[in-house]
This record gives C-alpha cells, sequence and structure tokens, in this order.
C-alpha cells in the first residue's frame, strides 16, 4: 500500500480514503471518498461488516462526525469502489 495519499498537496477526500484504506488493509484508490462541508460520505465494497465499521471508525478519528458509510458487504471480496 502506497502513502502517497499524505503528501501535503493531497485533497480532504484523498487523505480520507488512504486512512479508510488502511483501516481496512485495502489499496486506499478502491475506496471513494465525498466531502460536502463536514459530512463524509464512503462508497465501494467491504468484505465484512467488521471492515465496514474500521472504516467508518477511521473518519471518526480524522474528526468527522457526519458520516455517511455506504459500503456494501460482500464476503470474500476484496474492496472496491
Amino acid at each position: 500500500m502506497s502513502s502517497t495519499y499524505f503528501h501535503e498537496g493531497a485533497s480532504v477526500e484523498r487523505r480520507l480514503a488512504g486512512l479508510i484504506g488502511q483501516a481496512m488493509d485495502t489499496d486506499f484508490e478502491l475506496i471513494s471518498v465525498s466531502l460536502v462541508g463536514r459530512r463524509v460520505s464512503i462508497h465501494g465494497t467491504a468484505p465484512s461488516y467488521a471492515s465496514k465499521a474500521r472504516a467508518a471508525e477511521a473518519v471518526r478519528m480524522a474528526g468527522f462526525a457526519e458520516i455517511e458509510n455506504c459500503l456494501r458487504v460482500v464476503p470474500g471480496t476484496p474492496a472496491t469502489p
């Protein structure tokens, strides 16, 4: 997994996708994140409900309280946007 999402010029969405990918142990480019005001929406698939919960927790730990976790749980599949 690359840590290029942490470079100084990275958008907030890209940084959040990186944090989520790290929490889910998947490639951050497979997660789609949108930010409107302070509301974060997460899209893609997660291999488990635990992985989906870790994604939301990563966003909370980054300081966001309004989270729309739209990740679909598809057991046995890698995360995808």
